[in-house]
């Protein structure tokens, strides 16, 4: 029987893994559901004038409908 993935997969978990394909698109479908990259409420880290997001890949039909739409633009 496959385990299911919560609606937030934290940053540190799929960043090492084979999620991490993520970051170059944006998101990940996996067994029929789209998670997406969650920039908005992501930890951010200033070094040596750069930024560094740290997102959480989130499933997309958690969000609600506004925040869908306003991602879409």
């Amino acid at each position: 029987m496959e385990k299911e993935l919560p609606e937030r997969i934290p940053y540190d978990i799929w960043s090492n893994s084979q999620l991490s394909i993520a970051k170059y698109y944006g998101g990940i479908q996996y067994n029929g559901k789209h998670y997406i990259l969650d920039y908005e409420n992501c930890k951010k880290e200033v070094r040596d004038g750069k930024e560094f997001y740290y997102p959480d890949l989130v499933l997309e039909s958690s969000l609600s409908r506004s925040e869908r739409k306003k991602r879409k633009k």
